[in-house]
């Protein structure tokens, strides 16, 4: 997480610089959800229906797939004019879960605690992968996840 923070601010990324972390599919359509998703939660509306998408959809369907994230429910908390800064903070806490989930894969399934888990950490959490689709903040959940479900496959077998 800090190594990718200290990579936003080398790169000049919006708050640091003038470049931003809003791409392709998460400028067009993961960061207009969260925003809906945002304005909902702020102004204690429906869940279930929405008048800003085309003329009318299920919102439910919509956010279950593009916001559905646990991390998102701390917009809640995060001012308009903050949201964007508060996307890039996700991002990096998505990164930093999944090093960490894979530190705990790593710990309980080979019983290591040296400085190897923290190199295999890192090189998890920032693999060509995530590095290349962060941007695609709906796959980072199942990405931080992973390591979790294979753990608890190992201790069940």
């Amino acid at each position: 997480m800090v190594l990718f923070g200290v990579c936003l601010i080398l790169e000049e990324v919006h708050p640091f610089g003038t470049r931003q972390i809003l791409v392709t599919d998460f400028w067009h359509q993961y960061y207009p959800f969260l925003r809906l998703l945002h304005e909902k939660l702020q102004n204690g509306e429906s869940l279930l229906y929405t008048w800003q998408s085309g003329m009318g959809s299920n919102f439910l369907a919509m956010m279950a797939y593009y916001a559905a994230s646990p991390l998102n429910l701390f917009t809640l908390f995060v001012p308009d004019s903050m949201l964007r800064d508060a996307v890039t903070l996700e991002v990096m806490l998505k990164l930093g879960f999944a090093g960490l989930f894979f530190a705990m894969f790593l710990k309980g399934t080979f019983r290591r605690n040296d400085f190897s888990l923290c190199l295999f950490f890192v090189m998890y959490a920032l693999c060509s992968y995530i590095l290349g689709y962060y941007w695609n903040i709906i796959w980072l959940d199942t990405v931080a996840l992973l390591p979790l479900v294979i753990l608890g496959l190992v201790y069940l077998v």
